[in-house]
C-alpha cells in the first residue's frame, strides 16, 4: 500500500476530520461537515486517488485571507474546513519521515516539543556557554523557493503521487514561485522541514552542538571566536543553498548573562523572564477580551478560555509577581506596600481576624500608645514631660531630653531603629553606662539616651 492510499483511506480521513475539528466544533462550516462525515470522507478519498490531470481530481478551495498586528502585520490564510482535513491527512503520512530529517533539538511541529520545551533547553545551554548567535531570517513565510523546497521533499519522501498533492496545495498558496501560506498545516511542517538543513549544516559540518531552532528563530551556543567565524559563512550559506537571507536587525552575538530575546521570553542562565513587548501585547488581549465581554461580542465560557490559555503559558516561567501585581491592579486587592495578598496568606489572615493570631492561638494585648497632638512631638509625648534622673546625680528636664533625645519607650515597643549611646561615649556634658542606657533596676521601663541628630 503507498503512501497516498493510506492517506486517503476513509480510517485515515475521519481521524484527520477529529484532529482537524479540535476546538472548532461549533463553527457553522465544521458543523456541515461532521453532519455527514464518512460521506464527506469519501468523497474526499475519491477525489484525491485520481491522477492529478483529471478534471475531477481534488482542487483546493478558495481560502479567506485577513492581516493581524502580533506585533508586525502578518498575512493570515485560512482554508475551508474540507482542505484542512486533507492537510491533516497528508502530513500524518509525511511525520515520520519529518522526524527522521529533524535533529533533536528542533521545537516546532513536532510532539512533545512546544516553546516551553525550548526555553527551557535555551536556559540549559545558557548555563553552559558564555556567548550565543541569535538568528532569525528575514521575511522567512514570504520567501521560501517553492522549486528547491519541492525537489527536497520528494527526495527524502520517495512517493511522488503524495507529493504531487502536496505540491498543489503549496502552488496554490504561494506568488510568483515563491511563499508559504501562514495558517496552514502543510505550511507549518514544509517551512520547517525545509530549516532542518540549516540545523545539519550547524551541527554536522560547523560543529555546533548546542544550536536549537524553533521556526526561523534559532540559537547557537559556543565561544564568541568561533560564532563570529560561523556568521561569516552563514549568509553565504543561506543564500546559495536555501535561498534566503538572515535578518541583521536582530541577529548577533551577545553574552548570554545579559539574557537572551527568545519567543517572547528573555532567557538568562538563572531565571526566564517575559520580554516586554510581549507583556504589553498580553496586557492588550487582556483588556481587549474585557472589552468584549462587556459589550457581549463572547460570552463567559470564551472569556474565560482564552485568558487560561494565555496565563497558562505565561505561568511556566518566573512571572508570578507580574502576574499578581497586575491582577492586583485590575480587580482592586491592593496590600500592604502594594503587593496582593493571597487568601491564605498569614499577614492577611492577621489583619482580617485581628483578635487573634493566624493559627487560632490568642493574641497578645498590644502596647496602648499616647495619642498624637498637634502641639506636642513625638519626643515629649514619649517622656511625657517628666524629669530623668540617672545615677550619679544627674537629672535631666523635658526640655533636655527633648534637645538630648531621651526616649521613655514601653516595654515590647521595637527599639532596633533607634540609634542609643555606646557605653563610654561621652553626649554634651554627661555619659552613661551601659546598665544605665539599657534598663532600670526595676525592669518595667527601657531608657535610651540617644545623641542629637546631628552627632551621626
Amino acid at each position: 500500500m503507498t503512501a497516498l492510499i493510506k492517506a486517503t483511506s476513509l480510517s485515515s480521513l475521519l481521524a484527520a476530520t477529529q484532529r482537524a475539528a479540535k476546538g472548532r466544533r461549533q463553527q457553522p462550516d465544521v458543523a456541515r461537515f461532521l453532519m455527514d462525515a464518512e460521506r464527506e470522507c469519501l468523497i474526499l478519498g475519491q477525489a484525491l486517488r485520481l491522477p492529478m490531470e483529471d478534471p475531477a481530481a481534488w482542487q483546493p478551495g478558495v481560502a479567506k485571507q485577513f492581516t493581524i498586528r502580533d506585533p508586525k502585520p502578518r498575512h493570515i490564510t485560512v482554508a475551508p474546513f474540507s482542505d484542512r482535513v486533507v492537510h491533516h491527512a497528508l502530513c500524518a503520512e509525511l511525520e515520520s519521515m519529518f522526524e527522521r530529517y529533524s535533529i533533536h533539538h528542533s521545537y516546532a511541529c513536532r510532539k512533545s516539543r512546544g516553546q516551553h520545551r525550548a526555553l527551557q533547553t535555551a536556559q540549559r545551554f545558557a548555563r553552559r556557554h558564555t556567548a550565543v548567535f541569535k538568528g532569525d531570517i528575514s521575511k522567512f513565510f514570504y520567501s521560501v523557493p517553492h522549486n528547491r523546497l519541492l525537489s527536497m521533499l520528494r527526495r527524502h519522501a520517495h512517493d511522488d503521487p503524495l507529493c504531487d498533492r502536496i505540491e498543489r496545495v503549496v502552488l496554490a498558496a504561494g506568488t510568483n514561485g515563491r511563499g508559504l501560506a501562514i495558517g496552514s498545516l502543510v505550511s507549518q511542517h514544509l517551512a520547517n522541514f525545509y530549516l532542518g538543513a540549516l540545523d545539519h549544516w550547524l551541527t554536522d559540518e560547523q560543529g555546533f552542538g548546542k544550536s536549537l531552532r524553533y521556526m526561523d528563530d534559532f540559537l547557537v551556543f559556543g565561544e564568541k571566536q568561533a560564532l563570529r567565524e560561523m556568521t561569516q559563512e552563514l549568509p553565504v550559506f543561506l543564500s546559495q543553498k536555501l535561498g534566503l537571507q538572515l535578518n541583521n536587525r536582530v541577529s548577533g552575538i551577545v553574552p548570554v548573562h545579559c539574557g537572551v530575546l527568545f519567543l517572547g521570553f528573555r532567557v538568562y542562565p538563572g531565571t526566564i523572564r517575559l520580554a516586554a513587548d510581549r507583556w504589553r501585547r498580553f496586557r492588550r488581549q487582556h483588556r481587549l477580551i474585557k472589552r468584549q465581554l462587556s459589550d457581549g461580542k463572547i460570552d463567559d465560557i470564551q472569556a474565560a478560555a482564552s485568558l487560561t490559555s494565555q496565563y497558562a503559558h505565561i505561568s511556566q516561567f518566573d512571572t508570578y509577581r507580574l502576574r499578581r501585581d497586575y491582577l492586583a491592579g485590575q480587580y482592586g486587592e491592593w496590600g500592604f506596600g502594594r503587593k496582593w495578598r493571597e487568601p491564605c496568606h498569614s499577614r492577611r489572615l492577621f489583619q482580617e481576624r485581628p483578635a487573634q493570631r493566624a493559627r487560632g492561638q490568642p493574641q497578645q494585648e498590644p502596647a496602648i500608645e499616647a495619642q498624637r497632638q498637634p502641639w506636642f512631638s513625638s519626643i515629649e509625648l514619649n517622656t511625657g514631660g517628666q524629669c530623668f534622673t540617672f545615677k550619679g546625680g544627674l537629672t535631666v528636664d523635658r526640655a533636655d531630653a527633648v534637645r538630648l533625645r531621651i526616649h521613655r519607650l514601653s516595654p515590647g515597643v521595637d527599639q532596633t531603629g533607634v540609634p542609643s549611646l555606646r557605653c563610654g561615649q561621652r553626649s554634651d556634658s554627661w555619659s552613661v553606662t551601659k546598665a544605665e542606657a539599657n534598663s532600670d533596676r526595676r525592669g518595667t521601663q527601657v531608657w535610651c539616651a540617644v545623641a542629637p541628630l546631628a552627632r551621626y
